[in-house]
């Protein structure tokens, strides 16, 4: 049986699994309800009075994860994470204006992106 361990460090100000900016909160969670330890719930809820714009396509493009093994090395990007990483990024933006406490919850597999193994792996956000 292959078991992927993945642990969460979030980047915008602090180091936790919940960070905050001016305008928005951003919170990740593994799904583990799904039984897919590859797959990160990312919520952005703003908290401005006047609404915020996201502009969106994908969870793997919208936001940047740094993903790196127990060795310290970030695994190899699948095809599709090479030419979508080193900006040949494709696909529609859509608009997404959040009022007051409104929220944007997306679901990113990072096996989109790296070719993981069994192991476990660091995340950044």
């Amino acid at each position: 049986m292959t078991q992927l361990i993945l642990g969460l460090l979030v980047s915008i100000v602090g180091q936790s699994p919940q960070a905050t900016i001016d305008c928005c909160e951003m919170t990740v969670t593994q799904e583990l309800p799904s039984g897919m330890p590859t797959l990160l719930r990312v919520t952005v809820t703003n908290l401005r009075n006047s609404p915020v714009t996201l502009f969106t396509t994908s969870a793997e493009l919208d936001f940047r994860f740094q993903v790196t093994g127990s060795d310290g090395k970030m695994p190899p990007l699948t095809e599709y994470g090479r030419t979508q990483l080193n900006g040949e990024r494709r696909g529609s933006r859509i608009n997404v204006e959040l009022r007051k406490g409104e929220s944007k919850t997306q679901v990113a597999d990072l096996r989109k992106l790296f070719r993981l193994t069994s192991g476990e792996y660091a995340v950044s956000l």
